[in-house]
């Protein structure tokens, strides 16, 4: 008996189930599904963030279709931009909060069944607390509380109040 006839004779007593079932394969990312997302908002400086996240997040996952992206992905992007890219609190914050706001579009339009970058899901970067923080919101209270008590002369000269 040859090789050939003893694979072929193997492959016909499989049964169908014991062959891998297949998975449909999902064409590779296009950022023209993103556009009527994008377009949504008025401001030309909002749209080119949405568009210049979108494109980064796709490029860090390797332009996979977002049916394929999954939470651990999504938490290797926010690491990613924290770590490798020493990129801020809030700017990581905002480029997740596109990202999110993007996959639930997506997942209301019906194109995906979970958002994978849900806050149940992908924790957001933890921001900075301290010393320097402290510091501007205290400048910043002076400067409030400075604008307020010049508020309140000007209405009490206008009104001829005693102070």
């Amino acid at each position: 008996m040859s090789d050939t006839s003893t694979s072929a004779e193997v492959l016909r007593t499989q049964s169908p189930s014991a062959q891998p079932p297949a998975t449909p394969i999902q064409p590779p990312f296009d950022q023209k599904l993103a556009q009527p997302f994008i377009y949504k908002s008025v401001s030309a400086e909002t749209r080119a963030a949405y568009h210049r996240a979108i494109r980064e997040f796709f490029h860090f996952v390797g332009g996979v279709h977002p049916v394929l992206v999954t939470p651990a992905q999504v938490i290797l992007y926010r690491d990613h931009l924290t770590v490798n890219k020493r990129r801020k609190a809030n700017t990581v914050a905002t480029k997740l909060a596109i990202v999110r706001s993007f996959f639930e579009y997506l997942k209301a339009a019906g194109i995906i069944p979970l958002n994978p970058a849900s806050t149940k899901l992908v924790a957001p970067p933890e921001l900075p607390t301290g010393k320097c923080c402290k510091g501007y919101f205290g400048k910043r209270k002076a400067v409030e509380r400075f604008s307020s008590r010049r508020y309140l002369e000007e209405i009490q000269d206008k009104l001829r109040l005693p102070r």
